[in-house]
């Protein structure tokens, strides 16, 4: 791992249950931070009910164990009587980090062993989950034969530079205040838009569409191929999706023509010719 590595002191976290809702109150949010003055901190919710982390920095504990926790818990919550059942307690430190490599034959890093960010910006998770998503989708591909190994080859090279742009961001003291129109492209990494239409008597996103092989978007002013079918040589199937004209247009799509895109929502061709003539 190559960065700047760890950004600030140990810290710890508890993971307890509370009844704290009845206490923040509505709106509910996703991060609660607290401004005590001889105890800044923070609580997550983080599951269904009364479910939470509470994270402090460890200069500001005594001990490490529930009773300590517990009064921690009570005075960041401004609630002495509070009971909060300690479920389990860990120290972790917030770092950006960045892996020299991301695969090694048979071997794939994804999420924090490929890359660590700090939670500034809040890039951590979707960058994880997107790596997932796209090894996942590949390995598949390869597993059932519709590509060769060579495919794989893409997962470092179409993830690190998402990393590592959002690595940068973390260690930003400002960081957490990119224009969104900045970031976006970032974040969908090439993906088609998300656009709601109906289809097929549902309310679908467009993103809703993509299947597990290819998919070829076209407007309803093009002539599909067959629907759904998988080549002769054993490569990807291919789905086909006709789109109202407007949502036709939004995703760059000109009369007459299509848009070949992949599992991950990012386009593998785009032709202006009918999409039969392409085929």
């Amino acid at each position: 791992m190559r960065g700047p590595g760890a950004l600030d002191t140990d810290s710890v976290s508890a993971a307890f249950r509370a009844p704290l809702w009845h206490v923040v109150g509505e709106p509910r949010y996703g991060l609660y931070p607290i401004v005590h003055p001889q105890l800044p901190s923070v609580f997550v919710p983080s599951g269904r009910g009364d479910d939470w982390v509470f994270g402090v920095s460890a200069d500001l504990t005594e001990r490490r164990d529930e009773a300590e926790m517990t009064r921690l818990i009570r005075i960041a919550a401004g609630v002495p009587d509070l009971e909060p059942q300690i479920q389990r307690i860990t120290t972790f430190n917030l770092a950006a980090e960045i892996a020299d490599r991301f695969a090694s034959r048979s071997l794939f890093l994804i999420g924090d062993a490929a890359h660590r960010v700090t939670p500034r910006g809040g890039t951590g998770m979707n960058t994880a989950i997107a790596d997932g998503h796209d090894l996942g989708w590949k390995l598949g591909w390869v597993l059932n034969g519709w590509a060769d190994q060579d495919l794989l080859d893409t997962y470092e090279a179409e993830r690190r530079p998402v990393a590592s742009h959002n690595l940068q961001r973390s260690v930003d003291e400002r960081g957490s205040y990119r224009d969104p129109i900045d970031e976006i492209h970032v974040d969908l990494g090439g993906r088609i838009p998300h656009l709601w239409l109906e289809y097929e008597s549902r309310r679908l996103s467009t993103l809703d569409l993509l299947a597990d092989g290819l998919t070829l978007f076209t407007g309803t002013d093009t002539e599909p191929p067959p629907r759904a079918s998988t080549s002769a040589d054993g490569s990807a199937p291919l789905t086909v999706r006709r789109l109202p004209a407007v949502t036709a247009r939004a995703l760059g799509i000109a009369p007459g023509g299509s848009l070949l895109v992949r599992p991950s929502g990012v386009p593998a061709r785009r032709a202006a010719e009918p999409a039969l003539a392409a085929g």
